[in-house]
């Protein structure tokens, strides 16, 4: 072991550059293979298959190899919302008469399961936008709005965010103080609706871009 003591130290910064090398090599080189430890396949039809590999391979081919940097420069991919909404990820059960996939909620499983193995913030885009902003407009809006609104959701050409979160109640929509109230007419018009309280909420999930926001208010007729 005497040779060992003859080498010279590796300049740091040497070092510094091939680990950021090496790590860079490995995070834009996706070699992903899911064992089926469990056989939980046996429980998934043809289709699910399909789906699940369709995500995955787009996972591995256009979010693996750039999201590292685009987390290190504490910036969002806006390429991907398009994507997206073609691979069918933004309100994947939304039926298709409005621009959704009509799909089971095992398929919407699967997906967001291999966008989150890409990135979480990435499944968290897909996944505030069908959960959080598509399925209460799908659920409760008027007929009108489902049309004009949820087709634009659907393909990314429009972006939604979820008003949740207040200074005194964290993800706790029962406990929020903000809500709407009824200005008379009992049209859904911005202008004869009044929102009250404190609305410095936080948007859940999306970037700047935002075209639709859906706060967790209350509606009530007496406050």
């Amino acid at each position: 072991m005497e040779w060992l003591r003859t080498l010279k130290p590796w300049p740091l910064a040497f070092l510094s550059i091939f680990a950021s090398n090496f790590i860079n090599m490995a995070a834009k080189t996706d070699v992903f293979q899911s064992p089926d430890y469990y056989q939980l396949d046996d429980l998934l039809t043809e289709e699910h298959k399909l789906i699940r590999e369709s995500v995955r391979s787009y996972v591995k081919k256009e979010v693996s190899p750039i999201i590292e940097d685009y987390a290190q420069k504490a910036a969002f991919p806006d390429q991907i919302v398009k994507q997206l909404g073609n691979l069918g990820c933004f309100g994947p059960t939304i039926p298709e008469s409005y621009g959704g996939g009509g799909l089971d909620y095992i398929s919407y499983g699967l997906m967001m399961q291999e966008l989150e193995r890409g990135d979480s913030g990435v499944r968290s885009t897909a996944s505030v936008q069908g959960s959080l902003v598509m399925f209460p407009i799908h659920a409760y809006g008027p007929e009108h709005m489902k049309q004009r609104i949820l087709p634009k959701l659907a393909t990314g050409e429009w972006l939604g965010c979820f008003g949740l979160t207040e200074p005194d109640h964290g993800s706790d929509p029962g406990g929020m103080l903000t809500n709407i109230r009824d200005a008379g007419d009992h049209v859904v018009k911005v202008e004869t609706w009044s929102l009250m309280g404190l609305a410095s909420w936080r948007k859940i999930c999306s970037p700047d871009f935002d075209s639709i926001s859906n706060p967790s208010e209350s509606c009530t007729s007496g406050r």
